[in-house]
């Protein structure tokens, strides 16, 4: 108790102007600090607050403020501790991002709205193209010579000159056309067993069931001793796919018949289509990509069985349609 009083005592011989001043002092530095942060918030808000008027420096501090969020959101996301926050720290966490999250949901979609908007006024202000007139399909006059002794179904020269005048036909028009390629298949087996002359029948008998499931615009011919094509104008794709169906079927159950012994042979064919439009004729060798696209689809029938009908598409895909 003494040394209290003695203690105190010191102080009697100090002025109070100096008292006050060593009291004043600590107390006004930690007033000073907590006006200075309060002050610093103040003129934040405030600057962004005035820069509502002018818009340019106001998107220059939001985009800058949004960096430096983002930059102490991944400084904080490394931190170990950001793990184990306490139900204050994560209730905080929660309220704020969820109103950061609806400003910026907010300024999202209005920078979608304003970008399908633009969209919308290029595409009123873009000139429309000018609808392509088009003329009615005409068909072509066929060329039935030179025909191939063998069968008198027109040869592959009757082939090549009918293809090119349905290509000019097709010319500004939005009609669909077709081909079908029909192969024999063991002909050459058929030819030694048999001998020539009834091979060719069975070609022969083939085509001509094949024609009389047709129209009588479509035309059929023989470019190979065993493969006939048929040209199949002004069609649809779910006609071209019935009719070849249908011819299908009808080659799978004729009973062909040897014309020397009078004895059934067993034969089958396999049958591939494609169709084509306009589009077609501008390719450099257009007929060419139809041997091609329906060569490969006989390839994959006769690999596979009998008497299928693939249909092979622009794409350069076999689809199996029947068999």
């Amino acid at each position: 108790m003494e040394e209290v009083i003695s203690f105190l005592s010191n102080f009697a011989f100090i002025p109070k102007e100096m008292l006050l001043v060593v009291v004043a002092i600590p107390v006004s530095a930690a007033v000073g600090f907590a006006l200075g942060l309060l002050y610093e918030r103040w003129y934040h808000f405030s600057a962004v607050q005035r820069m509502g008027k002018r818009f340019e420096k106001l998107f220059d501090c939001v985009t800058q403020s949004l960096e430096k969020a983002e930059q102490a959101c991944q400084i904080f996301n490394q931190h170990p501790e950001s793990q184990k926050l306490n139900s204050s720290q994560r209730e905080a966490i929660e309220s704020l991002t969820s109103k950061l999250s609806g400003q910026l949901n907010r300024i999202s979609q209005s920078c979608a709205n304003q970008t399908l908007q633009e969209k919308m006024d290029r595409t009123q202000q873009s000139p429309k193209p000018k609808k392509r007139k088009l003329k009615p399909f005409k068909l072509p006059n066929w060329e039935l010579a030179p025909a191939d002794q063998r069968t008198g179904f027109p040869d592959a020269t009757a082939y090549q000159a009918n293809l090119q005048q349905l290509l000019v036909a097709m010319q500004q028009t939005d009609s669909i056309c077709a081909v079908l390629f029909v192969k024999l298949d063991h002909y050459t087996r058929h030819a030694q067993q048999f001998g020539a002359t009834t091979a060719d029948a069975f070609v022969k008998k083939t085509g001509s069931i094949v024609l009389r499931k047709f129209t009588q615009n479509d035309l059929v011919t023989q470019v190979t001793e065993d493969l006939l094509i048929v040209i199949v104008p002004d069609t649809h794709p779910e006609t071209i796919q019935e009719l070849s169906n249908i011819a299908r079927k009808a080659i799978r159950s004729h009973r062909y018949i040897n014309p020397e012994t009078e004895q059934e042979v067993f034969v089958t064919a396999s049958f591939s289509y494609t169709v084509f439009d306009e589009a077609l004729a501008k390719d450099k060798k257009p007929d060419q990509e139809l041997w091609d696209r329906c060569q490969n689809a006989l390839s994959v029938s006769q690999k596979n069985g009998r008497c299928q009908l693939h249909e092979m598409t622009s794409s350069g895909l076999s689809r199996l349609v029947a068999g």
